[in-house]
């Protein structure tokens, strides 16, 4: 099987959470649609049922308070706060009260009610029925308007109807619904874009403390093997000084020596691995310390220090330049990574054993090159050689106390000011440059 069938197609995080949140607007517009669709008839009607039930146990009170006064005022009240047609008839069928002007239509209906067919014709449709009254929901023949009715008998005696208007339910429901998803479309390009724009600063966190958390899984596990060595040899020779040389001044020195040079590279190496986890971790201000500075000066300087060093491995150093070239940047940082460049190439000189530092501009940039006569690195190794802890020859480094950490630092500078750096074999050796800003 291909390797492209094989693997799934890897969805960025921000896209994952916008899409979820899309996914759940959809959702919950859907469900509002399906709730209007199949249930808002039920609700509605539901409604309507509890305002009428309300309203003849209202009007049943009034009338047991036997205050007509308080009745007609009370059946107009239920009329404008609800919008319902009422009439009552005393047992008699005189009329007590009525809250519509014509009431010619309420009467008929009622007598039909109470005198006409028992049975119920295709036009009314039977909701809820006691020993006091019956609720149904009446379509008018004519107009084709529906109307909710209930009708009976008082506690007190007389008789009594009251009726309200049904609006469409389905025709309210697909407004609705309609409205709805309008307002859905709109919600859900709103929401992809702030989506997008939230999600991708949440991934940025998720991926930002994801990153920490493998840095740091391999930051404990490259020092943790880097320690083994140095440990175990203070460990051994701190052993040997108790056990075996007590008496030997020449052995118990040299046992001294090594444990004090053990202990100089641990402490070199966590020094570097600090200052490496501050650049990796973004802990500094990268353009807070940036000021125009003389590269060549810097190079110049840097050469004169070192003296000591390039005489103990017998070293030629070849720079020529002399004239200022002014660079915009960190000088600290800059130097750093000058100053790891020329300890690789102290610590990998062969043949003529010369180490050559160029200057060079191009356009807007400065190139410094450090070159040293020496063996090529191999091509598979070249790409590696900037992680941490990564050793061409383990035996060699391990014979100079170099940790392995140098070339991470020249890149996590690098990388922070968003400068080049590289390096490539030549024919007798090795050349390592960065470059800095030659804007001035």
């Amino acid at each position: 099987m291909n390797r492209s069938n094989s693997e799934k197609v890897k969805i960025p995080v921000y896209m994952q959470i916008a899409l979820t949140f899309l996914g759940l607007i959809v959702l919950v517009i859907g469900a509002s649609v399906l709730v209007n669709t199949f249930f808002l008839d039920q609700y509605y009607l539901k409604q309507k049922v509890n305002v009428l039930k309300s309203a003849y146990s209202q009007i049943n009170d009034a009338i047991a308070a036997d205050d007509n006064e308080e009745l007609t005022l009370e059946v107009q009240r239920l009329s404008d706060n609800y919008n319902l047609s009422v009439m009552v008839l005393s047992e008699s069928m005189g009329m007590v009260v009525s809250s519509v002007s014509d009431t010619n239509m309420l009467e008929r209906q009622l007598y039909r009610n109470l005198f006409g067919d028992k049975e119920l014709d295709g036009s009314e449709r039977l909701i809820e029925e006691t020993d006091m009254y019956k609720i149904q929901i009446r379509s008018d023949v004519m107009t084709g308007d529906q109307y909710i009715e209930m009708w009976g008998v008082m506690d007190q005696g007389g008789v009594f109807i009251i009726r309200s208007a049904m609006d469409s339910i389905a025709e309210s429901a697909a407004i609705s619904n309609r409205f709805l998803i309008y307002i859905g479309l709109i919600a859900g390009v709103i929401s992809i874009i702030m989506g997008f724009a939230a999600s991708k600063k949440i991934a940025r966190d998720v991926a930002r403390k994801t990153e920490i958390d493998e840095m740091r899984k391999e930051f404990i596990s490259n020092v943790s093997h880097e320690l083994k060595t140095p440990i175990a040899l203070i460990q051994g020779y701190a052993e040997g000084l108790k056990d075996c040389v007590n008496d030997d001044d020449e052995s118990r020195d040299f046992y001294c020596d090594v444990i004090t040079d053990e202990a100089a590279k641990m402490n070199t190496m966590v020094g570097k691995l600090l200052t490496l986890n501050q650049l990796e971790f973004g802990y500094e201000d990268v353009n807070a310390s940036f000021e125009e500075f003389d590269v060549v000066a810097m190079v110049r300087g840097y050469i004169q220090s070192a003296d000591i060093l390039i005489k103990q491995h017998e070293a030629t150093v070849k720079f020529d330049d002399s004239t200022p070239v002014p660079v915009w940047g960190d000088e600290f940082k800059a130097e750093e990574v000058f100053n790891n460049y020329f300890s690789n190439a102290l610590n990998h000189l062969s043949g003529e054993r010369i180490i050559e530092i160029f200057v060079k501009k191009r356009d807007n940039k400065v190139r410094v090159s450090v070159y040293n006569t020496g063996e090529n690195i191999p091509e598979d190794a070249i790409d590696h050689i900037w992680e941490k802890f990564y050793k061409v020859d383990k035996a060699r480094t391990r014979e100079y106390g170099g940790s392995g950490v140098g070339l991470s630092i020249v890149k996590a500078i690098q990388d922070s000011v968003g400068e080049k750096y590289g390096v490539e074999n030549k024919p007798d050796g090795v050349e390592f440059y960065f470059e800095l800003d030659g804007k001035h």
